[in-house]
């Protein structure tokens, strides 16, 4: 998996989608007071101190593959004052627990990770016997509008030079596909499911603040000071096609494959 150099303080400020789906899968979980949580992909780690809040007689620990990401959790969320919360720099693909944990919980953050059967594996030894997963993710077709407004832009004359041998960089599964990886570990009880949210941004400035923080594998390519006109015109380009509501807000499709299963 490339790894990114996220600016974890913009992520911190435009990251409030991801946060609101992530507490609907922490409902999803229903996590109990005693109980050792896993975190994988803890990010800017606000949704791991929500769920430490839930475990006042557990602990949650957080693991993301960002240095930057886990710097900023710890400074925002010093265990002096949470106590009961914990982050690590650690791949999602190098799990390397044996039965310490009761729930493991990722949103938002497995769809940047190309071998999720090494995950899955991971997550099943990382769990106690009896213990569950719930994951979120983004799903294949997901966020339409962005993509056609990204994809205009990076095909014009000024920006296609940056974008020679473009891969598609993000890992979007339909529900078949993830049934497949989960059929190859010892998981049990699956439950697989796409749900189609309505990402909102409000005011240019929010959708800018979007593009800049979570489309890396395309910012990334473009020298830094030239960066900003980048995401200005695939803004632009969204705004034209995809104009905002009375209100100013920009709306997006975004589709989450959600998967919750037993160990």
């Amino acid at each position: 998996m490339k790894k990114y150099q996220w600016d974890a303080d913009q992520y911190f400020q435009f990251s409030s989608a991801q946060q609101k789906w992530a507490r609907e899968s922490i409902n999803k979980a229903k996590i109990k007071s005693d109980e050792h949580v896993l975190d994988v992909g803890c990010g800017d780690g606000k949704v791991t101190v929500e769920i430490a809040e839930l475990v006042t007689e557990g602990k949650v620990l957080g693991v993301d593959n960002s240095e930057a990401m886990i710097n900023l959790a710890k400074e925002k969320f010093p265990h002096s004052k949470y106590p009961n919360v914990y982050f690590k720099v650690l791949d999602a693909k190098e799990l390397n627990f044996n039965e310490e944990f009761d729930v493991i919980v990722s949103n938002a953050a497995l769809h940047w990770v190309d071998d999720h059967i090494k995950v899955l594996k991971g997550m099943y030894n990382s769990l106690k016997n009896g213990g569950r997963i719930i994951l979120q993710m983004g799903a294949k077709g997901n966020v339409p509008e962005a993509f056609f407004a990204v994809d205009k832009v990076i095909r014009r004359t000024e920006w296609s030079g940056y974008f020679i041998n473009l891969k598609f960089p993000y890992y979007f599964f339909d529900i078949q596909e993830y049934h497949n990886f989960i059929s190859q570990t010892e998981f049990r009880d699956m439950e697989i499911e796409i749900v189609e949210k309505d990402m909102q941004h409000i005011g240019k400035e929010n959708l800018k603040g979007w593009i800049r923080t979570t489309w890396l594998p395309y910012t990334q390519r473009i020298p830094e000071f030239k960066r900003e006109e980048f995401i200005e015109e695939a803004c632009t380009e969204f705004a034209q096609n995809f104009p905002a509501d009375k209100n100013d807000v920009y709306h997006a499709t975004a589709k989450r494959l959600i998967v919750s299963a037993k160990k």
